[in-house]
């Protein structure tokens, strides 16, 4: 199947070459004599008059929203050739990524990790652990939402640095079909169909299907994915005021030769071992595949003049194989020993069910308009798993690896032994809330919103052998306020002031004497912000806030004493104090639109300042939010009779990191890309990034491992048609 596809997608590519010889003096001809194009200007950046489904449950606009948000359409997706969610978040202000490998992904915004993930500006859903490991694809996503801050009142429990919330295709009323076929470095090949339009009732039955393969090697050795993604949507017009929408996605991923999280490890005096960026760790059996299915939908009945009751439900069921090769031990310089190489083996089985239920609308009070939301949530997750021992690779066996001559073939597949499963995993949320929009005056705005949140975890732990089980059990409820203030200044700029609420469970920790007096209360996330929105002119938006974030509460291990359970029937551990505190302090600045006829331009810079009081061992992520972030792309249109070709060309720069007690020096990579479309149909586009092939190490490492390498340049020439 794999070299069928393959030779597919050349026969695609090496055709579309050929249409391009053939179609050149044709393409050019067309072109009239005043040099008009032949294809419409697309705007790639969102407007302030964009409705959003983060942040608010009533559609409000990004400029009536007083948060940080940046919006990532799908126009823009495409010229960039995004493929992933974890693409697209590296191009987005004041997020910074990082990557073991494309499974162990991870995102940080104002200095802290974000764990909230919204679709369609649902219910919350966990991203990672308990069995489910979601990897989005943007080839079934519309559009990107990033909420840097709080947004406890619709995510409730989960950190306070922000929250992405993935928009997905929806069934349009007008009939298309687009294609897109792409080939690159390392193999790295992929095909996209995407058709939508009216199928009956005179368009008020709408459908959507989506189909993509891609087959793809990295720029680490011998390793691979695989993966296959069916996306289908209905929608329908039941009757005047009400709309229903289902849809299902299912995704089939096989990584192979997978490089694991491990990375590699450094001498032991702190200098990296002289491996190349090419090096793979894993023997040829590691590997980690994963089936998907999601099945969704929403129903939106109108009420009134201006009121819509909202319903949104989300399944996701995720089964997933995981064997792995792992490395730990730094290197003696002399020797080149120390290292050593074991494996891991689990097989996991998810259900993540998420249901939100919203009313919002419009009220006339004392000559003004006034505007409410109330609504309840829930999110459930199940998460199985069976732990496999592997006797001969085990981590205590000392089965040594040389960095310098390493060959895959000395370590064979090692049989695996069941010995332990969980009866039962379960993470829940539940919450109801509440906003009123208050009118104070014609350019003021008060809005005043609550949230009562609830929060929590149940897991039983079963070894095969003896058949003992552990467990943890706790659970949280707290009340959540926010509050905003939004002054229009004239019809072009609106600024605000807004205040929100996040927390973190941590019941499961006791305060002292032993064996425990009392849970700790929760970690509590706050976010209080200033910002500004508005037009520069037609065409262009820029955004500016300052804020301060605040995560406080954290649990640490009690001065003289060793944490260790002491209620084995709930897990409970003792004994903690409540000392951790983390205070960020920065400002996210942005600007997009079209600033001159043709030229695009986006724009985006963070500062970021962290500082934490309490046990330091709790802080060994925050240096990997650098102080200072860039984001800079530019898309230029070439006049007359060159318009139908298209420059891009962007930059990503940051200042230093730091990684428990390593720096990593700023870096600054270039990317850009060329257009060049045919007629109205065809499209062909060539891709570069990291243009300099600038060599770096992603903030990751230690002694022992996960030291990482960043991804070379890498060039993708795609072929896009549009009917």
């Amino acid at each position: 199947m794999k070299s069928l596809i393959r030779s597919a997608t050349l026969a695609a590519l090496a055709g579309a070459g050929s249409l391009t010889v053939a179609s050149l003096a044709q393409a050019q001809t067309q072109n009239t004599a005043a040099g008009d194009g032949i294809v419409e200007e697309v705007t790639v950046f969102a407007t302030l008059d964009e409705k959003l489904s983060v942040g608010s449950k009533s559609g409000g606009t990004l400029r009536e929203t007083p948060k940080s948000i940046t919006i990532l359409t799908n126009e823009r997706i495409e010229a960039q050739n995004l493929t992933s969610l974890q693409e697209a978040l590296v191009q987005t202000t004041g997020v910074t990524v990082g990557a073991f490998s494309p499974l162990d992904t991870f995102y940080y915004s104002r200095g802290i990790r974000l764990e909230t993930l919204q679709f369609d500006g649902g219910a919350p859903a966990y991203t990672g652990g308990l069995g489910f490991f979601y990897t989005p694809d943007t080839a079934t996503i519309e559009r990107v939402e990033m909420l840097r801050g709080v947004d406890g009142m619709y995510s409730g429990a989960g950190e306070p640095g922000g929250v992405i919330n993935l928009v997905r295709k929806r069934a349009q009323r007008t009939s298309s079909m687009n294609v897109n076929v792409s080939g690159g470095s390392w193999d790295n090949y992929r095909g996209i169909l995407d058709v939508t339009g009216p199928l009956a009732l005179d368009g008020r039955l709408r459908g959507r299907a989506v189909a993509s393969y891609m087959d793809r090697g990295y720029h680490i050795d011998r390793y691979t994915t695989e993966k296959q993604i069916l996306f289908g949507t209905l929608e329908m017009d039941v009757t005047d005021s009400t709309l229903v929408a289902i849809g299902a996605n299912y995704e089939k991923r096989e990584d192979d030769a997978y490089p694991g999280w491990s990375g590699v490890p450094r001498f032991s005096n702190g200098q990296r071992i002289p491996v190349s960026r090419e090096f793979n760790p894993a023997p040829d059996w590691s590997r980690w595949h994963l089936d998907t299915m999601e099945m969704f939908g929403r129903v939106e009945q109108q009420y009134g003049e201006t009121g819509t009751i909202k319903l949104n439900v989300t399944q996701i069921e995720q089964d997933s194989d995981l064997k792995q090769s792992l490395v730990y031990g730094r290197v003696d310089p002399v020797t080149l020993g120390g290292s050593r190489i074991y494996g891991t083996m689990a097989t996991y089985s998810a259900i993540q069910r998420m249901a939100d239920l919203s009313a919002s609308g419009k009220v006339e009070l004392f000559g003004r308009t006034h505007n409410y939301t109330v609504g309840a949530d829930y999110t459930q997750l199940d998460g199985g798993q069976h732990g496999y021992s592997l006797p001969t690779f085990a981590y205590g066996n000392n089965v040594g690896i040389n960095y310098f001559n390493f060959n895959p073939a000395l370590y064979p597949e090692p049989n695996g032994t069941f010995i332990n499963y969980y009866p039962k995993r379960e993470q829940s949320q539940r919450g109801v809330y509440a906003t009123v929009g208050i009118q104070l005056a014609e350019p003021l705005r008060l809005t005043l919103g609550g949230r009562h949140a609830n929060f929590r975890y149940d897991e039983a732990l079963r070894a095969v052998a003896t058949g003992a089980t552990t467990y943890l059990r706790y659970d949280d409820s707290k009340f959540i306020p926010s509050a905003a203030l939004s002054y229009n200044l004239t019809d072009r700029w609106t600024t605000y002031l807004s205040y929100g609420e996040t927390y973190k469970s941590q019941g499961n920790l006791y305060l002292g004497p032993t064996p425990g007096s009392s849970p700790l209360d929760p970690i509590v996330g706050e976010n209080m912000e200033l910002g500004i929105k508005g037009d520069v002119f037609d065409g262009v938006t820029a955004a500016a806030s300052i804020y301060r974030l605040i995560r406080d509460g954290q649990g640490v291990v009690e001065p003289g004493t060793i944490a260790a359970i002491t209620d084995p029937s709930a897990g409970t551990r003792c004994c903690y104090i409540q000392q951790g505190k983390i205070t960020v302090e920065g400002m996210d600045i942005e600007m997009s639109g079209a600033i001159l006829p043709g030229w695009q331009l986006f724009g985006g810079y963070t500062f970021s300042q962290t500082d934490y009081v309490g046990n330091p061992t709790g802080a060994v992520n925050l240096g990997r939010t650098p102080k200072h972030q860039g984001k800079v792309w530019s898309s230029y249109r070439l006049p007359g009779r060159l318009s139908d070709v298209t420059l891009n060309t962007g930059v990503i720069s940051q200042s230093s990191a730091t990684y428990g007690t390593f720096n990593y020096g700023g870096i600054t990579l270039w990317n850009a890309s060329v257009q060049y479309a045919l007629n109205e149909t065809w499209t062909l586009g060539l891709y570069g990034d990291n243009l300099t092939d600038k060599v770096y190490w992603q903030p990751t490492g230690t002694l022992d491992n996960q030291n990482v390498y960043g991804t070379p340049r890498s060039l993708t020439f795609t072929v896009r048609g549009r009917w």
